[in-house]
């Protein structure tokens, strides 16, 4: 590659459009190629503060993610919620702690791409053990890409990351009818 000016206006293309390559996709291309990458942010609305924890518990809530920081993310604002939440970092861990707690799990937040078993993989055999559980699939691919990466698969909703924590309460609550 000749120059980081080369690549800056294709790359701010592809993760502008929600197609084609996510952050991680364009970090592992520039490193492979000896660059280095840089991230502007632009100017959200603020995230509105979530509501106390309820006086009632709301559920238990099981999050599937590889990245340990969602995982901590997502932990935080559900709990804050008033639900009591369980982590897997994997799909396979995800599967094995059902089996366990499977009585105690109302809902699952499934991120589409782990490793050792894919979040495909996974929802499929989340299903095989309790057809009826809520699962809400997780993913830097919007929404469409993942129905038809999906065929729907079963699952109940669909949150993209980076989500707010807000969403990820909103997205847990609709799915299991609040």
């Amino acid at each position: 590659m000749s120059s980081n000016a080369d690549i800056r206006p294709v790359l701010r293309d592809r993760v502008r459009g929600g197609r084609g390559l996510g952050l991680a996709g364009v970090l592992g291309v520039v490193r492979s190629h000896g660059g280095a990458t840089g991230v502007e942010t632009v100017a959200r609305e603020p995230e509105r503060a979530l509501p106390a924890q309820e006086s009632r518990p709301t559920g238990t809530v099981l999050v599937a993610d590889d990245e340990e920081a969602i995982r901590g993310i997502a932990r935080a604002a559900l709990e804050r919620a008033g639900f009591a939440v369980l982590t897997a970092a994997d799909g396979r861990e995800c599967v094995e702690v059902l089996r366990q707690r499977q009585e105690e799990i109302d809902v699952v937040v499934l991120d589409l791409t782990m490793p050792i078993l894919g979040g495909t993989d996974a929802l499929r055999e989340l299903h095989a053990i309790r057809p009826d559980l809520p699962v809400i699939l997780s993913s830097g691919y919007t929404e469409e890409d993942v129905t038809a990466r999906t065929d729907g698969g079963g699952a109940v909703g669909f949150v993209q990351k980076p989500y707010r924590p807000s969403a990820l309460v909103a997205s847990v609550r609709a799915a299991l009818g609040g």
